[in-house]
């Protein structure tokens, strides 16, 4: 049977910028307006995303979002100043309590003014990065990580006698100038980060946990990753292949002289003390202006060896601790007994062996620099400063690029 002319037209109507998402590599962040059309649509679409807006713990789960999402905007996208002079979300916005209003006025409807439904979308853009951020959150205990992958690489790193930092165990240790623990991220600089990736997923940011490993030398640094790999810090299988970064050294042109020098060595060309030396004076830096750096935000002059793996951790579920002392308690668990009757219905309806414990594996980067790089990223033009501020000005642009080209903005 064939349909009408407005059916057809309307069958064969396509949200071109939604299929640019789905077929096309586009961010949905990326999205000038959204294609809802009704109250009943706004509602479908929060609960597939993953929340129910008629009930109560979801309600202000949203709602916690949305006033997080504008406080992040005042705080950092917008200078005191403009925001002081109107540049901020219209004030029904502002004191909006339900988010499918901000999901109707971000597709037109009753948005009154284009500047309203351009915040609108800003504000979900936030919004949508803050709800990836606790759905990890939610998943694992990033403290408990932390610390299992943090004391699984301490027991490789050991102090001598006259105070020299040592990487290894007893039969391969590397000399190090300094060892650094990534500090917990600030939630606001975590928002931030994904603010700018394309993928803006929480699931993609591999340095939650991370650390910095300083060597004198450049020579030093491909002992090092050898030392990581034979504790098992770094174990291939569970490394990010595609995570590998590396703008510090010349690894081809490391691994021929090195084949050279030891060639020479067993044939006896060279003796082990000539070997030593050849290594010493090896040139291996990677030539800065063939492989710059990886990431946008950070300045070429910027170097390091990144690696990223993983590491199984381990959760305890603390909901079920007082199970666990019941069974660990000296009242009789035998069959029959009230705590065995207990225990066996807990343990019927929860499977607590699936809810008490957990394991996942987490991904942890290490960062290795030689102490030239180490101290020109620390003081130099590559500094952090200068990083956060291009990684601000991206987010900024990307959140708010319709608010600002509606308010006649180019840039702070």
């Amino acid at each position: 049977m064939t349909l009408e002319k407005n059916a057809l037209v309307e069958r064969w109507n396509f949200q071109w910028p939604v299929f640019d998402v789905l077929l096309g590599g586009s961010s949905p962040i990326d999205l000038q307006a959204l294609g809802i059309q009704n109250w009943q649509q706004a509602t479908e679409f929060l609960a597939a995303y993953g929340y129910d807006p008629e009930t109560p713990r979801d309600q202000k789960m949203i709602h916690s979002a949305m006033v997080e999402a504008m406080a992040f905007i005042q705080r950092h996208l917008v200078t005191r100043k403009q925001w002081a002079q109107g540049l901020r979300p219209p004030p029904k916005l502002e004191d909006c309590q339900d988010a499918r209003w901000l999901i109707l006025w971000a597709s037109g409807i009753q948005s009154e003014t284009p500047l309203c439904q351009a915040w609108a979308c800003a504000v979900l853009r936030v919004m949508h990065t803050i709800a990836h951020i606790d759905g990890v959150n939610r998943l694992v205990d990033l403290d408990v990580a932390r610390d299992q992958i943090f004391s699984h690489i301490r027991q490789f790193v050991t102090r001598s006698e006259g105070g020299q930092l040592c990487l290894g165990k007893e039969d391969f240790s590397v000399n190090i100038n300094g060892l650094q623990w990534k500090e917990v991220k600030p939630r606001d600089s975590i928002v931030l980060k994904l603010l700018h990736k394309r993928n803006n997923v929480a699931e993609s940011i591999y340095d939650y946990v991370g650390i910095r490993i300083v060597v004198a030398k450049l020579i030093d640094v491909p002992l090092v990753i050898k030392g990581l790999r034979q504790c098992n810090v770094l174990v291939y299988p569970n490394v990010y292949p595609s995570r590998s970064r590396n703008n510090l050294i010349d690894f081809n042109l490391f691994k021929i002289q090195i084949e050279d020098l030891r060639s020479k060595l067993l044939q006896g060309v060279i003796d082990a003390q000539a070997f030593e030396e050849s290594v010493s004076r090896l040139q291996i830096a990677a030539p800065l202006g063939e492989v710059g750096s990886v990431n946008p935000h950070s300045l070429e002059t910027y170097r390091s060896v990144q690696l990223t793996g993983r590491f199984l951790v381990k959760f305890f579920y603390d909901g079920f601790e007082w199970l666990q002392k019941i069974r660990e308690s000296p009242q009789p668990m035998g069959v029959g007994s009230p705590l065995s009757h207990l225990d066996d219905w807990i343990g019927g309806w929860y499977s607590t062996a699936a809810h008490m414990d957990s394991e996942v594996f987490f991904p942890f980067e290490i960062q290795i620099m030689d102490q030239e790089s180490f101290d020109q990223a620390a003081t130099g033009a590559a500094n952090h400063d200068q990083y956060k501020k291009s990684q601000l000005k991206s987010a900024r642009k990307r959140v708010l690029s319709t608010v600002l080209e509606l308010h006649r903005i180019e840039d702070f």
